[in-house]
């Protein structure tokens, strides 16, 4: 499944601010190259093989990134790998690899639900809905959208939304994507069904999506990677740089933090 309707229904230039509109084909490629760069650094990267010759510090190859957002996979393998060597959790780096090269062969079928899903949540304010694997997901949703489109976003967890959320649906600005595992409990997937339907019921977009892969860690950075790509999709369609967070810095600046 990939979406099912129950609703009714780059390098981009620094000197600009958040919010303003680029305009005329160089802005539009310049965003669909950070899109693309961006995607890349959000898969993971089990590390150089050995005997394999190291990068040079400062390089484009050294992984130099752009914002702390975009080091996900980075800071991901990182903490997996001193789980292990700590001898509290095992060693699942065949796990990355594969899922690694599950994600670049699924690369374009990304990108194309990414666009689907912006252009059904539109300019309503998003709230994403897990549980279990997909409950930090739906999180990372949420604050993607956040700095990348400058755009109000929010998270919830099943079954909790389900015990007083639900009651507040209505189509007034908001639409649902509910982030189902394809793994999931049957009751947990019924949970969503109908949760999706009541959301439906009440007027609103409800975007159901379940994610692929073999393995939890592929399904989980799948998932991650769309919600990554929705947020870039949402920033192009309201002309936002990604970028730049103007309101994070200047906060930091006026608590004087560096």
């Amino acid at each position: 499944m990939s979406t099912v309707p129950s609703g009714p229904g780059d390098n981009a230039p620094q000197h600009r601010g958040r919010g303003q509109r680029q305009s005329g084909d160089h802005a539009v490629g310049g965003r669909r190259r950070q899109r693309h760069r961006l995607l890349h650094r959000a898969q993971p990267q089990h590390g150089r093989r050995q005997g394999q010759p190291g990068r040079q510090r400062g390089s484009a190859e050294a992984g130099l990134l752009p914002a702390p957002r975009t080091a996900l996979a980075y800071m991901l393998v990182c903490a997996l790998e001193v789980a292990a060597l700590a001898g509290v959790a095992p060693r699942i780096h065949t796990e990355i690899d594969a899922a690694a090269a599950f994600l670049a062969e699924q690369l374009a079928d990304l990108q194309a639900l990414a666009a689907e899903v912006a252009g059904r949540i539109g300019d309503a304010a998003p709230v994403v809905l897990g549980a279990d694997l997909t409950a930090p997901v739906a999180r990372r949703w949420k604050t993607q959208i956040n700095e990348n489109a400058d755009a109000q976003a929010f998270f919830s967890e099943l079954p909790e939304a389900d015990h007083n959320e639900i009651c507040a649906w209505s189509g007034d600005g908001f639409a649902a994507v509910l982030l189902e595992d394809s793994d999931q409990h049957p009751r947990e997937r019924r949970r969503f069904e109908l949760t999706a339907e009541a959301i439906g019921a009440a007027g609103a977009e409800a975007i159901r999506l379940e994610t692929r892969g073999e393995t939890r860690v592929a399904r989980l950075l799948w998932a991650t990677i769309l919600g990554d790509l929705v947020s870039l999709e949402l920033a192009e369609a309201r002309g936002v740089d990604p970028l730049p967070v103007t309101a994070i810095d200047a906060l930091k600046g006026a608590l004087g933090r560096p």
